[in-house]
Order: C-alpha cells, then structure tokens, then sequence
C-alpha cells in the first residue's frame, strides 16, 4: 500500500467515524424529542392533581379527593419493573416515619401492563401494610402522563403538585419530596 492510498484509508474512516457519530445524535435527539412530547400537558409542579377514582387491591374504589386534607406521595409502578421494586421498602419506611403526620402512601400499580398474581405476591412478600391501587386500563396513568416507571408525586393536604420524582428515589429522595408537602416535619421515632 503506498502513502496516498494510507491516506485516503485515513481520511473514509475519520469520516465514517463522523457519519456515525452524525446518525447516534440525530437519533438521541429523535429520542428525545418523543419523550418531552410524551410529558407534554402533564401535571407539573404547582398544578393541582388530576383526580381519580380506583379500586384498592382486596377493596372498594377510593378517589384521590378523598385524601384531600393529607399529604399524598403517589407512587406509579409495575412488578416486573426493577427500579419500582427496590424503591417500595423506603416508601415504606417513610410511610412508617410521618405516620403522625397524616401522611398517606398511594401506590398505583399499572395494572394494564402487569399481573395480578404478581401484584398480590408482590403486596405478601414485601409485607407492604397498605393496598395498592389497581389501574386496569391505564387511565390514571395516562392521566398524569406516566412515560416511564418508577414515577412518584408528592400532593400537598389542597392537593397541588409539590415535587415529581422521575425514576428511582432513594430513601433520601422521597424524605427529601415528603419535606415540600409537609412544612413543619416531626418524624416518629
């Protein structure tokens, strides 16, 4: 091979290196811009929560309205998600912590995309002391523009939207959301 036939070599693979690094960034944008549409004229911070009414796991259906008065952390999730399962032990434990201070824990599963069984076995196995709420048709999280799981709202006692925790929360996060809908905290010992 001589020198100009090296170069030329050289000179395709700077510019197919170029080309794909062209391709990934006009997809990643594609990307996304799907995504932001997909929370396009969803609930944000300092709008009111969209009501819903659902059934509760072995129980009748409860509204979000009814829980006006208490601070909310609403909680969307699936079994066969990961991320919703690890974060479910520290809504728990901060449910347990601000009991005293009427706070109310409401997960939603997405039952659309999920089981039942798997729901119920989930409910036993973690030992969760509240029933979660079962979205059959995915309305409720469509109300809210779920577009991804885990997703948690933190809904002040006039039920307005105070803070939103997209993806997993650590113990930390979701004390740290709780500390926005309740102003003055004091957390059981």
């Amino acid at each position: 091979m001589n020198l100009h036939q090296v170069e030329q070599t050289g000179r395709r693979a700077v510019h197919s290196r170029r080309a794909g690094l062209l391709v990934c960034l006009l997809v990643c944008s594609l990307v996304c811009i799907l995504l932001s549409a997909c929370t396009l004229g969803a609930p944000a911070v300092g709008d009111p929560a969209p009501d819903f009414t659902l059934p509760i796991l072995y129980k009748h259906s409860v509204s979000l309205s009814g829980y006006k008065g208490s601070p909310v952390v609403l909680f969307f999730f699936a079994t066969w998600c990961s991320y919703c399962v690890q974060e479910i032990p520290g809504l728990l434990s901060m449910q347990a912590r601000y009991q005293n201070q009427d706070l109310n824990t409401l997960a939603i599963n997405m039952t659309c995309d999920d089981k039942m069984e798997a729901v119920e076995a989930l409910v036993k196995n973690q030992k969760w002391f509240f029933y979660p709420f079962l979205d059959p048709d995915c309305s409720t999280a469509k109300k809210y523009r779920v577009s991804s799981i885990p997703v948690t709202f933190f809904i002040d006692r006039e039920q307005i939207i105070r803070s939103i925790h997209r993806g997993y929360a650590s113990p930390e996060e979701i004390e740290a959301g709780i500390k926005k809908i309740i102003p003055k905290i004091t957390p059981a010992r």
